[in-house]
């Protein structure tokens, strides 16, 4: 079993997590809030789109074939726990605060991204905590890997999912 159908077959076993009217909203692209998402506010439907950008790398003729930014909503909207959703976002919007404050949005996600081993081993063995335990000083960091973490892992899903034409 090749990549692609692996991930087929967990997209389907998650799939059925999905509620119906979540995959009707999936298809349509239309919703009650006037941006058309459940969970994510317009500075985090940037993120998302630029972390797409990095992870992904897609031309511009593939972009519109992919509606990331709306699969992931709906991935945070119906599959993840109310509390793991609120710290995810939390995180997110650390990332945003701190690119106001100093570069771009891309910089900080480079930044965020380019880590070395022993980091990234002490960064997966604090997201294994649960946030009340995590100290106070290692907290931002906590949050900001857990969106990182999770939103990669919507992206790679919706884009190794995708049918395309």
């Amino acid at each position: 079993m090749n990549r692609r159908e692996a991930l087929k077959a967990i997209s389907i076993l998650i799939g059925g997590a999905i509620t119906p009217s979540a995959h009707a909203r999936l298809f349509t692209q239309q919703s009650d809030t006037p941006l058309g998402y459940e969970v994510l506010n317009k500075a985090q439907i940037a993120l998302v789109v630029q972390m797409s950008d990095l992870i992904l790398a897609l031309d511009e003729h593939q972009k519109p074939i992919f509606n990331l930014v709306a699969f992931v909503d709906l991935m945070l909207a119906h599959t993840v726990a109310l509390e793991e959703r609120t710290v995810c976002l939390q995180g997110g919007d650390l990332i945003i605060a701190k690119s106001n404050h100093a570069c771009t949005l891309e910089d900080i996600l480079r930044a965020l991204f380019d880590i070395d081993a022993r980091q990234l081993q002490h960064i997966l063995a604090v997201q294994e905590l649960p946030l009340p335990e995590v100290e106070e000083a290692h907290k931002k960091s906590y949050l900001m890997y857990k969106f990182i973490f999770t939103v990669r892992e919507f992206l790679l899903l919706g884009y190794f999912t995708a049918q395309q034409n």
